[in-house]
């Protein structure tokens, strides 16, 4: 699967249906990035930082 080509057409069809009428706040993009990394399995890097 080429992930880039995917995000792209993901993109696309917000965009077609309204969902990025307006950019995201800067706050908003922080809770989205927040809400995905909840959802990630424990220590899915297995790095510590």
């Amino acid at each position: 699967m080429n992930y880039d080509k995917f995000t792209a057409d993901v993109h696309q069809n917000a965009v077609e249906h309204g969902w990025w009428d307006n950019s995201p706040s800067i706050d908003d993009m922080l809770v989205l990035k927040h809400e995905y990394n909840k959802t990630r399995p424990y220590r899915h890097g297995g790095e510590l930082l």
